[in-house]
This record gives C-alpha cells, sequence and structure tokens, in this order.
C-alpha cells in the first residue's frame, strides 16, 4: 500500500511540475510598475525577428494608456507599439486617495515572425513555431482570471490581453 501511495505520490508530482513548466504565471503581466512595463516591451521587442530600436514610450490620458513604441532599424515607417493600461491600485475615491499607478499589458501588433518568440518566451513556452499558426490550442492561455491570445486579424496579428 505505501509503495502504492509513495508511486502516486511521485506521478503526481512529476506532472505538477510538467504543468507548471508549460502554464507560466501571466497574471503577473496585469500589475506592472511603470519601469517594469518599460522593461518587458524592450525585452519583447529584442526577441523579435526585426531589428526594433527603441523609439519612445508616453502616457496618453482618456483613456490612461501607456505606450512604448520602437521602430524598425532598416525601415523607420514600421513600428510595434506596446500598450499598457494605467491602473490605480489600492484607490478609494470616498476617502480621495489616488491609489498606485500600475500598468497593465494590453496588445501589441506585428508580424507573426516578431510576435511569436515573445509568445513562444512568455505566454506559452515550448509551442511549436508551424503548428502555433493554425492550431487555436496553441493560440491561448489561460491562468487563474488572466487569458491571453495570440490572434491573426487579416495579415497581422497581436497579443491580446483578454482578462
Amino acid at each position: 500500500m505505501k509503495r502504492i501511495l509513495f508511486a502516486l505520490f511521485i506521478l503526481f508530482s512529476s506532472w505538477s511540475i510538467v504543468v507548471a513548466q508549460t502554464e507560466p504565471d501571466i497574471s503577473k503581466y496585469n500589475f506592472f510598475p511603470k519601469e517594469e512595463a518599460l522593461e518587458f516591451a524592450k525585452q519583447c521587442a529584442a526577441l523579435s525577428k526585426t531589428k526594433w530600436v527603441f523609439l519612445k514610450d508616453k502616457e496618453i490620458t482618456n483613456p490612461d494608456y501607456y505606450v512604448v513604441t520602437f521602430v524598425n532599424s532598416l525601415d523607420e515607417t514600421e513600428t510595434m507599439k506596446f500598450n499598457f493600461i494605467k491602473r490605480y491600485l489600492n484607490s478609494n475615491e470616498d476617502l480621495e486617495i489616488k491609489g498606485d499607478p500600475s500598468y497593465r499589458f494590453q496588445d501589441v501588433y506585428g508580424k507573426y515572425l516578431d510576435l511569436f518568440p515573445i509568445w513562444e518566451r512568455f505566454f506559452k513556452p515550448g509551442v511549436p513555431l508551424e503548428a502555433t499558426i493554425e492550431e487555436p490550442k496553441f493560440q491561448v492561455i489561460n491562468y487563474g482570471n488572466s487569458r491571453f491570445r495570440l490572434l491573426k486579424d487579416g495579415k497581422t496579428w497581436s497579443i491580446r490581453n483578454w482578462s
């Protein structure tokens, strides 16, 4: 009996490790300090097939957005923009407490070969390059209340936060 329980424990533990490795905690992309949001965008751009150069970051009001823009090093008319929604954590309107600013990754648009390395590194480790184009199970990740999708709209692809 002890051997059976031990074998089940080992089997369950191994399965838990595999699941943990294939399903990263994507909820962290919903709450960034501004500096970390910028760093996340830079890390993502560095993974892309295209050589992107940081151009600017800008806060936009109404609605509150933070946009990080990169330009193609070979074609300055081509840009890649990472959009973050600005939220305030621990705010309380009645107590006139504004709260702490937090930045939620919202989306990025681009070519498949630019976005796939980002998707594979941060959202869905180990997914196959070619099969991900057609296979819906490789194009969505859920973790708790967080959900992200890799979507195709015409010739453009996007990684979007559906949380």
